[in-house]
């Protein structure tokens, strides 16, 4: 509207202003669309360059607002507009209610300058505040570019829209405090509809949450209930971590939650971060609340947690929000309640299903038969029966073991045959049955009727069960309603259960009492001595033989400890070779008992972990090992005869062998070369043996004393190579050394080295089966050098890789070489010896490698004395 000062007709224009705004402020827009069309008519009438509105709520808070520059409708910024309010002219005429002309705004101290260009230069502003009825609603303000740019006439016109747009604003205000009344109204409705739809927490908490939302504005809400003392997370919702929002929980003693619940009131805060009362978890979505509305659940005069409503924008909210909340709380706090009395209710109902299930446990010691008659005593008294009984499955046939009623004394020990009758058909089919009249079912007998004169009018019968085989039966006879109930199978059922679990019980009993007695029967009549101990290894029980071996009395024997009777390295049964044994994995080793009278025996311990009486033990059973190791030492010195008898004659033979080869002329007579040629090579490999032998036992002793002098290894393995070649070429075999770098010059008995080749290549050759291929190869280390022989031949199984290297052992194969299996023991002790290692590998497909290591210098005085403490090494 284009208004000119100064023309006769200036009143009338400005009256139609009015009159037009009049007819703006009655047409009962919503505030948000009609204050900018108020402030661009304000603006207008006056020919304001720029201007804004504010409107407050009832407690005087900014709540809408509208802001021109330069005639051009702008975004507002809540913190721009609160700061004119607290420092700036639009606060000054709140305070005053009263309209104000500034001429000349940079000479005025009641105008305040933000940053904004627009307001920072000199200008002249009409200000007004809009009057409702009892109170300043808003203030409406208008600027213009040139100094001293308004006169008292715009002011006048000014603070007439003003009043006019006052009374317009409170009547917008009422007319939707009373539309939003009516909106809280029905959604309060709407959510006691939904909260006594369900009963389910689960679903009533968020449902509670997203009412709210409809009423309340908040960026997050959740609802805390009482958990164990504490205030946790039960629903939430408006957060974007809600699972971490979920696993929450407080102290509800302390901050602001334990305040609202000790104050029993709703509490409304502006910013609580700026309250030293709040808890603020480790999540950034909870330290990013600023205003904050708790209020209880109470519900008949009980706590039952919070209901709490966030907003990340300080001074959210008002009391009347609070009030709001409040009741929302109260909803929930009924919701809460109903559900949990469901729940109580429930949980009556399934105690009184486990009914059976905690019988079980009470009566599960009680002797079998005061058992049964307490089932049967219970299907008569409970159900409300004439009479019960229960039959159990022996073989083929039904004996009834208990009954109540008329007939009991008759019943107890009747057997029938399995299918007969009523209860033999449910012993039979594993089926519960409900017979309301026995004359009208073919299954029934009437044996018993005719007998005793009883009258079996209707009855029930349930299989007792362990697992799901039937071994037995308890059947109901004659409800005193005359009528069985809905529930009589399941409660029937429920007995049978009981009746089920105390027989499975009394069988275990005395399946656990017979293994007692034969172990006992075991234990006493046993030829080695045993001793039970506890996990400490104090002892607690021993046999006959234990107390006649260790010549201890029984009750002299108890309370030692194991490692007092033992020769051991350690009191402890925590470490050393006993650790085992607390994993429940038994061990075995060698060891000497000492006697009262001080003897030492030689016994064999086995140790196991046992269980007696639910109690954990272990077992010590020790045999005498005095026979064996005296066999052992008649075998050795037997072996010792045997092979120094060997020697003597052996090396006779080997140097006459090598005088008539000598003398014989090779061209002369090539048969007999050849012959002598098989003899040397024969004697001279079981000289090996002999030597073998003999080394091997020494090795055993540690009475060996290594002759350890630097070596070439290279020729040592050519040396080796060349003695088993002849073997190999009478057998078709190729035997080839593989290709390597230098090998290093090593500390070693040459001998002993050498013959663990040529013992390594002869088994090589032993298996490997014909046009087969044998590689030696060594390779140099830092620390060691790896010697390795590989063959063609079927290779050696998992399970013999470990035990191919002791004394005596042999592969078990069909069509496998003979021998004695000293060959292998003697390379281990030897390498041994030297401060290396022996090992064997080979694969599902056939062919093995067997690689030893010797020590290089610098690594052989840390190595060798550790493999074999017997042995003597001298100093490299």
């Amino acid at each position: 509207m284009d208004v000119t000062r100064g023309q006769p007709g200036l009143e009338r224009a400005r009256l139609a202003v009015l009159y037009q705004i009049s007819r703006e402020l009655a047409s009962r827009q919503p505030l948000d669309q009609l204050l900018p069309g108020l402030l661009r008519q304000t603006m207008g009438s006056v020919l304001g360059h720029s201007g804004s509105i504010m409107v407050f709520d009832a407690h005087g808070r900014l709540s809408q607002s509208a802001l021109f520059i330069d005639g051009q409708l702008q975004p507002t910024r809540p913190e721009h507009l609160q700061s004119l309010l607290d420092h700036g002219l639009a606060g000054w005429v709140t305070r005053q209610q009263q309209a104000v002309l500034i001429p000349n705004t940079s000479a005025d101290p009641r105008w305040f300058q933000p940053q904004d260009a627009w307001l920072s230069s000199p200008k002249s502003v009409i200000s007004a505040p809009l009057m409702g009825r009892e109170r300043v609603v808003g203030v409406i303000t208008v600027g213009r570019l040139p100094v001293a740019g308004f006169n008292a006439d715009d002011l006048a016109l000014v603070d007439a829209i003003a009043a006019q747009a006052g009374m317009a604003i409170e009547n917008a205000q009422l007319f939707d405090a009373e539309h939003r009344e009516h909106a809280i109204s029905n959604t309060l409705r709407e959510v006691a509809r939904t909260l006594n739809a369900t009963l389910d927490l689960r679903q009533v908490l968020p449902l509670v949450l997203e009412q709210l939302g409809r009423v309340v504005a908040y960026d997050s809400a959740s609802v805390l209930l009482f958990q164990g003392g504490q205030l946790c997370v039960s629903a939430a919702r408006g957060f974007a971590d809600l699972d971490a929002v979920m696993q929450l929980c407080f102290d509800a003693e302390l901050g602001l939650s334990g305040r609202v619940l000790r104050e029993r009131r709703s509490l409304v805060l502006d910013d609580v971060q700026r309250s030293p009362e709040w808890m603020s978890a480790a999540l950034p979505e909870i330290q990013a609340i600023r205003a904050w509305i708790g209020a209880p659940l109470i519900v008949q005069d009980q706590v039952m947690g919070l209901l709490s409503v966030d907003s990340r924008r300080p001074g959210a909210y008002t009391e009347d929000d609070g009030h709001l909340v409040a009741a929302f709380a109260e909803q929930a706090a009924v919701a809460v309640l109903n559900a949990r009395l469901y729940a109580q209710s429930e949980r009556r109902a399934y105690g009184l299903r486990a009914l059976a299930d905690t019988a079980e446990t009470i009566n599960g010691t009680a002797e079998l038969g005061e058992v049964l008659r307490l089932v049967v005593r219970h299907a008569q008294e409970w159900l409300g029966m004439e009479g019960a009984m229960l039959a159990l499955v022996d073989g083929s046939r039904l004996v009834f073991k208990e009954a109540v009623g008329p007939v009991a004394e008759y019943l107890r020990g009747v057997s029938i045959q399995m299918g007969a009758g009523v209860a033999g058909w449910v012993a039979q089919n594993n089926e519960p049955i409900v017979v309301p009249d026995v004359r009208s079912d073919p299954r029934f007998f009437g044996g018993v009727d005719a007998r005793t004169g009883f009258v079996t009018k209707a009855l029930a019968c349930v299989p007792i069960r362990i697992g799901n085989v039937p071994i037995g039966v308890i059947e109901a006879v004659n409800p005193a309603s005359g009528a069985f109930d809905p529930e009589t199978l399941e409660q029937l059922d429920s007995l049978a259960s009981l009746a089920g679990t105390a027989i499975a019980q009394a069988r275990r009993v005395a399946e656990l009492q017979a293994a007692e007695n034969r172990f006992v029967g075991l234990f006493e009549d046993s030829l080695d001595p045993i001793l039970i101990s506890d996990l400490d290894g104090r002892i607690s029980d021993v046999n006959r033989q234990a107390s006649a071996v260790f010549g201890f009395t029984r009750q002299e024997l108890i309370g030692r400890r194991v490692t007092q009777l033992h020769r051991v390295r350690t009191d402890s049964l925590a470490s050393g070779r006993y650790a085992p044994l607390l994993n429940g994995q038994p061990i075995s080793y060698e060891t000497r008992i000492l006697t009262r009278a001080g003897l030492e025996v030689p016994v064999e311990v086995h140790a196991k972990l046992i269980e007696r009486g639910g109690q954990q033990f272990i077992q010590w059973v020790q045999h005498d090992l005095s026979e064996r190791l005296a066999l052992e030492e008649l075998r050795n010195d037997l072996m010792s005869m045997i092979i120094h008898d060997l020697r003597s004659p052996l090396g006779n033979i080997l140097s006459s062998l090598d005088l008539m080869a000598g003398a014989l002329q090779a061209d002369d007579k090539p048969l007999l070369t050849s012959l002598f040629s098989i003899a040397t090579r024969a004697a001279t490999r079981l000289s090996r043996l002999v030597d073998s032998l003999l080394d091997l036992r020494r090795l055993e002793a540690g009475e060996v004393l290594l002759n350890r002098a630097p070596a070439d290894l290279g020729e040592v393995l050519a040396e080796a190579l060349e003695q088993a070649q002849p073997m190999a070429a009478a057998k078709g075999l190729q035997l080839r050394r593989a290709p390597g770098a230098d090998l290093p010059v090593l500390p070693m008995d040459v001998e002993l080295v050498r013959r663990v080749v040529i013992n390594l290549l002869d088994n090589a050759v032993k298996y490997t089966p014909p046009s087969g291929a044998i590689t030696l190869s060594a390779a140099a280390a830092p620390t060691q050098v790896i010697i390795s022989v590989r063959d063609t031949g079927p290779g050696v199984a998992a399970e013999d890789q470990g035990r191919i290297f002791d004394k005596f052992a042999r592969v078990q194969r069909q069509a496998a070489p003979k021998g004695l299996g000293l060959g292998l023991a003697f390379c281990k002790l030897a390498v041994e010896a030297h401060g290396g290692r022996i090992w064997v590998e080979s694969g599902p497909a056939g062919g093995a490698t067997f690689h030893f290591t010797l020590p290089r210098v610098g690594a052989l005085a840390a190595l060798a004395p550790a493999a074999n403490p017997g042995l003597v090494a001298p100093s490299d």
